[in-house]
C-alpha cells in the first residue's frame, strides 16, 4: 500500500512522516475532478488574467540569482532567446525532483547556492515513481461479465506489474487507469509507452478472466513518464528516514525575498496533493511582502 498509495520506496520512507500525514484524516477520502483538471488549470489561469498576471510558456528558468529584495530569473524561450525577469521577491514552486536535480542541462541554479538547511531538506524529500497508463474502451465491458459482478467495481487490487486498476465510479465511464508506484514503477523504466499499454490491457483483462474481450475492446489509451520529464522527474514527493522536518524547511522563507511552494513543502498532511500544491501556493503568495 505504501508503494502503491505514497509512490514510495518501503526501504527508505519515513514511517513517522507517513503516520503522521494518515493521521491527519487528509487521506480519510478522496475526490477527482469531473472531466479532469483542465478547468481547474482554466480557472487559475482566467484568475490570473484578471489581475494582470503575465505568464511566459514554452520559457524554461536556468538561474535564479538574489539577494534581499531582489530576484532575478534567467530564461531561455522555446526559440533560444534569453529572457530576463526581475522583481522585488519570488516564488519558487519547482518540484523536489527538478529542485534536486544538479549538473545537467535541465537543472536550475540559485546564485548564491540554496543554504545549508534547503540542501538537507532536499536530501530527505524523493520523489516517488508513479506508472500510470489510461485505458479507453468502447464498452464498460467488465460491468457484464461474470452475471454482473463486477457492475460496481471502484477498485480492482492486484499482484504483478500493475497493482491497482480503477473505474471512474460514481460516474459510470469507458475509462479504467492501471497503476503502478514505487518500485513497481521504478521496474518498468526502459519500457516503451506501447509495451506499458499492452501490459497494462493484458493484466486487467487477465484478472477479470477476459483477456480476449480487453483486447478486442481497447479503443484507445494514454500515459505520460513523468520520472523522464526534466520538468517534474517524478510523480510526487515524500519523505525519507530522519526527514521530519524537511518539508518545514524546505517551505521557508529566504530573508523574506524567496519563497517556496509545491506540495513538497506542505506541512498539514497534504503533501503528495494538488490540494497541497495549491494552497502551499497560496500560503506563499500571501507571505510576499506588499511592494506597492
Amino acid at each position: 500500500f505504501v508503494e502503491g498509495f505514497e509512490a514510495a520506496d518501503p526501504c527508505v520512507a519515513s514511517v513517522t512522516s507517513i503516520a503522521t500525514e494518515w493521521a491527519s484524516g487528509v487521506d480519510s477520502t478522496s475526490a477527482r475532478p469531473l472531466f479532469g483538471y483542465e478547468p481547474i488549470v482554466a480557472r487559475l489561469q482566467s484568475d490570473c488574467l484578471a489581475a494582470g498576471v503575465e505568464t511566459a510558456l514554452r520559457t524554461v528558468a536556468r538561474t535564479i540569482a538574489w539577494r534581499r529584495g531582489f530576484v532575478r530569473v534567467d530564461a531561455v524561450r522555446s526559440d533560444g532567446t534569453a529572457r530576463k525577469i526581475e522583481a522585488p521577491a519570488g516564488i519558487v514552486t519547482l518540484p523536489a525532483g527538478v529542485l534536486r536535480r544538479e549538473g545537467d542541462a535541465t537543472s536550475i541554479k540559485f546564485e548564491p547556492e540554496l543554504p545549508q538547511d534547503k540542501i538537507t531538506a532536499l536530501h530527505h524529500i524523493e520523489m516517488g515513481h508513479v506508472v500510470k497508463v489510461v485505458l479507453w474502451f468502447r464498452t464498460p465491458f467488465w460491468e457484464e461479465i461474470d452475471g454482473g459482478r463486477y457492475r460496481d467495481a471502484a477498485f480492482f487490487r492486484s499482484e504483478g506489474a500493475f497493482p491497482a486498476f480503477w473505474t471512474q465510479l460514481p460516474v459510470r465511464s469507458r475509462l479504467v487507469a492501471a497503476w503502478a508506484g514505487g518500485p513497481k514503477a521504478v521496474a518498468l523504466r526502459g519500457s516503451s509507452e506501447a509495451e506499458l499499454i499492452e501490459l497494462a490491457r493484458d493484466r486487467f483483462g487477465e484478472l477479470l478472466g477476459a483477456s480476449a474481450l480487453a483486447r478486442d475492446e481497447l479503443e484507445g489509451a494514454a500515459m505520460h513518464d513523468w520520472s523522464a520529464d526534466p520538468f517534474s522527474r517524478g510523480a510526487y514527493s515524500y519523505v525519507t528516514v530522519g526527514g521530519g522536518e524537511a518539508r518545514a524547511m524546505l517551505g521557508a522563507a529566504l530573508e523574506q525575498t524567496l519563497f517556496f511552494a509545491g506540495e513538497a513543502t506542505s506541512t498539514d498532511g497534504q503533501g503528495g496533493t494538488v490540494n497541497g500544491a495549491i494552497e502551499t501556493g497560496e500560503r506563499a503568495a500571501a507571505a510576499v511582502p506588499a511592494t506597492g
